[in-house]
């Protein structure tokens, strides 16, 4: 994310929130999350609007990122790849050896 998308982002925050926009502050948010993408981080934004009281803080932000974004899919069982049969091989002489 770039620090003028941010910028962008945070001040319609502050607009939510009826906030004055304050450039250090906004400095601080986006030294905190800048690890993240424009899309985390605007849809995290629109959750806080949607849910928070009172102006996020950083951790509301981040606390607020939806999980399926951010978090690697699981594979079920029957939903993988399937092993090729060298591999599979390959681990029955292993386990005939230990």
């Amino acid at each position: 994310m770039t620090q003028e998308s941010f910028v962008k982002m945070f001040a319609k925050l502050c607009v939510a929130f009826s906030k004055e926009y304050s450039p250090e502050q906004c400095d601080i948010y986006y030294d905190e999350l800048k690890h993240l993408t424009d899309r985390e981080v605007s849809l995290s934004m629109r959750k806080c609007v949607q849910s928070c009281r009172f102006f996020p803080t950083v951790a509301d932000i981040l606390d607020s990122i939806p999980k399926s974004i951010h978090e690697p899919k699981k594979l079920e069982a029957g939903n993988g790849v399937p092993m090729p049969d060298h591999v599979k091989e390959m681990i029955k002489t292993i386990g005939r050896k230990i």
